[in-house]
């Protein structure tokens, strides 16, 4: 069960107060001003417009989700994929679009990608799901050679490499940031930061929630960059390659860490650029 966690800007304390235990709630640094702050997406981006804090957490959020969906979309498509006895697996850009639009609808609170124009997100904020989306779909249209290819197994198609290559895409179009990130990464250029260390280490807490898209949120650079992690969490399917035995060599040629349903998979972190007005 998915639930829509609310966040809400504290004016008398320079935090932001989060549904989740206290013990696990990171500070915000808030300026004075904070009412309102303006997106860089840079020329080329999807737009430049004011946006009011709580609507900036609540965008990165969905961006996060959005990410996760297509990665979970995948995760339950493998064995489709990688089956060698057939060629055509008719897993096309439009088909993994519209069952990641289910899956966002579920987790997101009920905001439907194909009727984006009816919600009252922002117009930046329509532009920027659309071009996440738009690089995930790019990826699998990219990838249907060798999705495609008959007696071919593993395909390397997988939620990992699937965001990797997604979100390098979304990175180069807009100047938000996402990116996959592990205390036990596989990818060096998944390597957490020093923030990402400390929110990781809260993740991976066998007390911390493992339900409800519990983010975590902070400005930093005095006030100029926002970043928000969104939690991940081992499911069944991720076991495959990241189960037992540990040490093992999974289908993708990494060792196996050990972990087990409900451990922490890491999480997907975004970073956006704020300007105070």
């Amino acid at each position: 069960m998915y639930r829509r966690p609310l966040c809400r800007v504290s004016r008398s304390r320079s935090s932001i107060r989060r549904h989740a235990p206290a013990k696990y709630r990171v500070g915000w640094r808030i300026l004075a001003a904070i009412c309102g702050v303006v997106f860089l997406l840079g020329a080329g981006s999807p737009a430049i417009a004011e946006t009011i804090g709580g609507e900036a957490i609540e965008l990165a959020r969905l961006l996060a989700i959005l990410l996760d969906s297509g990665r979970v979309v995948l995760a339950e498509r493998q064995p489709l994929l990688n089956d060698p006895s057939t060629g055509d697996k008719g897993f096309s850009p439009v088909v993994f679009e519209g069952e990641v639009v289910q899956e966002f609808l579920q987790r997101s609170g009920g905001l439907d990608l194909a009727r984006l124009e009816t919600t009252k997100i922002s117009d930046q904020g329509k532009q920027l799901l659309r071009s996440l989306m738009a690089a995930g779909k790019e990826v699998i249209e990219e990838k249907q050679p060798i999705v495609n290819e008959k007696f071919l197994g593993y395909k390397n198609l997988i939620p990992a490499t699937w965001g990797t290559w997604t979100t390098k895409k979304f990175s180069q179009r807009t100047q938000a940031r996402l990116k996959q990130t592990a205390l036990d990464f596989r990818n060096p250029n998944n390597a957490p930061d020093a923030f990402e260390v400390g929110v990781l280490r809260q993740f991976a807490d066998p007390n911390y929630p493992r339900e409800g898209e519990r983010v975590f949120s902070e400005v930093v650079d005095g006030g100029r960059t926002m970043r928000l992690m969104l939690p991940l969490f081992h499911k069944k399917e991720c076991l495959v390659c990241h189960g037992v035995p540990k040490g093992d060599i999974d289908i993708s040629g990494y060792r196996k860490e050990g972990h087990v349903e409900g451990d922490s998979a890491g999480a997907i972190s975004v970073t956006i650029p704020l300007q105070p007005r």
